[in-house]
């Protein structure tokens, strides 16, 4: 440090300065930046916008991006954005300052400058990857998902050209994710899997979890519940080293599409709520740092601004100035805040309604099935008395036979249980039905009831005489009564009539 106490010109000054600000291993000592950089200012030296990007840069790749953000700024408003600097950093500087800004959420500038950083050549491969990534996740977090999916493959391509397998496998998954996005599960899958092997490989244990959730998903909505245990087992044995809000959340998200699958409702609700505590915790978080980002941002600009009214001899309108836009700023993101929680508590409550709204869709598909399955053991018995009827009939004809004919035509009949069983599912499928007949047409008797139940069923007249263990003959003279009852010509307008019946009535 001892240039800061030799008497040498600006040229000589700003060299030293730089090498050794490039040459610290260790932190720089407290107000050390603020000495070299005041003193680079003051001997106008030219190196003075360099010497604010070494210290920006020093301090962004110690996460200290506060400090960072400051010295960036400076460099381009007094180097870059004037044209007085030359071109050797200009790369190294556009690439950091992208990603400062995109960590104070600025997007537009943040594409800008890391796009301008590729423009130059003096990146890294492991740079240019880096770059690419992030662009992506900008792009991801504004929903520009085929942006994102261009850069994310250009930094691939290149992590695959160079072996650059953790990178490979960072940027398998964010394609794998695209391809999610977009409904190409035979690419998402493929991506992710290489994803969760190289995850798996260098126990990048949060990557391994959010790649495996995923694929377990799309084997559920591809192939349904069957023999997933293990693979969920797998999952849950992986949380127990993950620290992540970000990862949990994702975890609970799977486990309540899981359960949800698996018809395990509790399950469901429980993780369901605990996927909206991770949300919410993660949001809360989101938006304190979002209001200290733009309080730093809001002071450092005033700051700015009030090093040029003293310039200017302006200073006092500027701090009024800016305290009512620090004030308003404060209040818009409270707002926001508020809102964003009502929002959220709004959602839990349709998400609890459409679980709800699943579950009854169940219970209707069950009551169809078995309505289904009820017909069908009707003709199923009607066919085998019949086949038995044949049989006696070739055997002989005496007195007994008939009689027991007589009781085979009984037994194919649909009986009042089976008729309260058929008629408690048909309501279940369609509610009021037999209220609104009963209300629009009392003339019609109970057999004619059951006759236009499995009209709505799209039974044939073989089928609906099979289920009723009457002849086809007997359903073509109940149809005819129907129809003049109802003043219906033909049988084809009676179905019709009978189908709009039933739709007015849902």
């Amino acid at each position: 440090m001892e240039f800061l106490t030799i008497e040498s010109g600006a040229e000589s000054f700003g060299k030293n300065a730089l090498s050794y600000i490039k040459n610290q291993k260790d932190d720089l000592t407290e107000g050390l930046p603020e000495k070299i950089v005041e003193e680079a200012r003051l001997r106008e030296s030219k190196e003075y916008p360099e010497i604010c990007f070494a210290i920006g840069d020093y301090f962004f790749e110690r996460k200290e991006m506060q400090k960072a953000y400051e010295y960036l700024y400076t460099s381009f408003k007094v180097g870059l954005a004037a044209g007085e600097a030359p071109q050797n950093y200009h790369g190294q500087f556009h690439k950091s300052f992208g990603f400062v800004l995109a960590y104070f959420e600025r997007p537009e500038e943040a594409i800008h400058h890391l796009n301008k950083s590729l423009t130059f050549n003096t990146l890294s491969v492991s740079e240019q990857i880096k770059v690419h990534n992030h662009l992506g996740l900008i792009y991801v977090k504004r929903e520009d998902f085929d942006n994102a999916e261009r850069e994310y493959r250009e930094g691939y391509e290149l992590a695959n050209i160079n072996n650059h397998e953790d990178w490979r496998g960072v940027l398998a998954g964010n394609l794998g994710y695209i391809a999610y996005r977009k409904n190409d599960f035979g690419r998402a899958q493929e991506l992710l899997k290489l994803d969760y092997k190289l995850s798996k490989e260098n126990s990048q244990h949060n990557s391994q979890v959010i790649a495996l959730a995923l694929l377990i998903k799309m084997e559920i909505i591809q192939n349904g519940t069957d023999n997933i245990e293990p693979k969920v087992e797998e999952l849950n044995s992986l949380m127990d080293s993950i620290e992540s809000l970000g990862t949990k959340k994702n975890y609970y998200d799977f486990l309540q599409f899981y359960y949800q699958e698996i018809g395990d409702y509790k399950n469901a609700l429980k993780n369901y709520k605990q996927f909206q505590e991770m949300s919410d915790s993660i949001a809360r978080n989101k938006d304190i740092l979002s209001i200290e980002k733009f309080r730093f941002q809001i002071e450092f600009e005033k700051t700015q601004s009030e090093l040029t009214v003293l310039n200017e001899k302006r200073k006092q309108d500027s701090f009024k100035l800016y305290s009512l836009i620090f004030v308003f700023a404060i209040f818009i993101i409270a707002s926001i805040i508020i809102v964003r929680l009502l929002i959220k508590r709004r959602q839990q409550e349709r998400e609890v309604l459409m679980l709800q709204k699943a579950k009854m869709k169940d219970e209707l598909v069950n009551s169809e099935n078995e309505l289904q399955l009820l017909l069908s053991k009707l003709i199923e018995k009607s066919n085998l008395a019949d086949n038995l009827k044949n049989k006696i009939d070739s055997i002989n004809s005496d007195k007994d036979s008939i009689k027991i004919i007589d009781s085979l035509e009984s037994f194919t009949l649909l009986t009042e249980e089976d008729w309260t069983s058929f008629k408690k599912l048909f309501g279940k499928l369609n509610p009021g039905f037999f209220t609104f007949l009963k209300k629009e047409h009392p003339e019609i008797t109970p057999a004619e009831t059951r006759f236009i139940t499995l009209i709505c069923l799209n039974l044939s007249n073989t089928e609906m005489a099979n289920a009723l263990g009457i002849s086809p003959d007997s359903v073509r003279k109940t149809s005819l009564r129907l129809r003049k009852k109802l003043n219906i010509g033909s049988h084809e307008e009676l179905v019709k009539f009978i189908l709009e019946l039933e739709n007015f009535n849902h």
